[in-house]
């Protein structure tokens, strides 16, 4: 069970030039927004590195985040339980975090979030020359926030040739339900591919540009007018 963690935040403006914008991100504060709850929602400022800290914890975007709300110069506070809904990231530089969008959730009621899947141990199809292919990296399941696993963890060291594991063989933690469909394929063991295949495969591949490249050279031409 993963416990809360606490970030400070700072309420602004809702009304921010472009300007005003770049210079609080060259300062590392990062704009977001808290919202849901029937509530009206609350723009505010991050701290850029405090928050990619959160970020790294084992829970990881699915970190339960207890919110210490203050006014900037003044000294009262409010505080808001919330997770992380959205991040938008920029395109060039993957750690400068652009904007966060944040819910306010109650700690009774259960979610529905996507959890990665941890696949642990060598196949025996693996040792007999077949390839894992890895479907699904995360599925979906509901629990309560304080419940959400880091991981979920399937064994694979069973898995022979042209056999698979599907979402309903994982094992949930108590008090956590899949919504993924129980029938999704997340692993399978491919049978090898031999060298004759592979050289059948690229002969084929050389016989069609061979001909596509005959058909060019032999495209008729234009009729002359008579």
């Amino acid at each position: 069970m993963q416990k809360n963690v606490t970030l400070e935040a700072q309420k602004r403006s809702s009304r921010l030039t472009k300007g005003e914008l770049n210079r609080f991100r060259q300062e590392d504060k990062i704009p977001a927004v808290i919202y849901g709850r029937e509530k009206e929602p609350v723009p505010v400022f991050l701290d850029g590195k405090e928050f990619r800290q959160v970020l790294s914890t084992e829970a990881g975007a699915n970190v339960v985040i207890d919110l210490n709300l203050t006014n900037g110069q003044s000294s009262s506070s409010a505080s808001e339980t919330v997770m992380i809904k959205d991040i938008q990231r920029d395109i060039l530089v993957q750690d400068r975090l652009l904007h966060v969008d944040l819910i306010r959730i109650s700690l009774t009621e259960k979610r529905s979030v996507n959890v990665p899947v941890d696949y642990v141990g060598e196949p025996v199809g693996v040792k007999e020359g077949g390839v894992v292919q890895v479907l699904i990296r995360e599925v979906e399941v509901s629990c309560l926030p304080t419940a959400i696993p880091d991981q979920l963890e399937m064994d694979i060291s069973e898995l022979e040739i042209g056999e698979n594991l599907t979402a309903k063989d994982l094992s949930l933690p108590e008090g956590v339900e899949l919504e993924e469909d129980p029938d999704e394929t997340l692993v399978s063991i491919l049978t090898p591919v031999t060298e004759e295949e592979i050289e059948g495969e690229e002969e084929e591949e050389g016989a069609e540009e061979e001909a596509s490249e005959t058909e060019e050279t032999e495209a008729p031409g234009e009729d002359e007018e008579s």
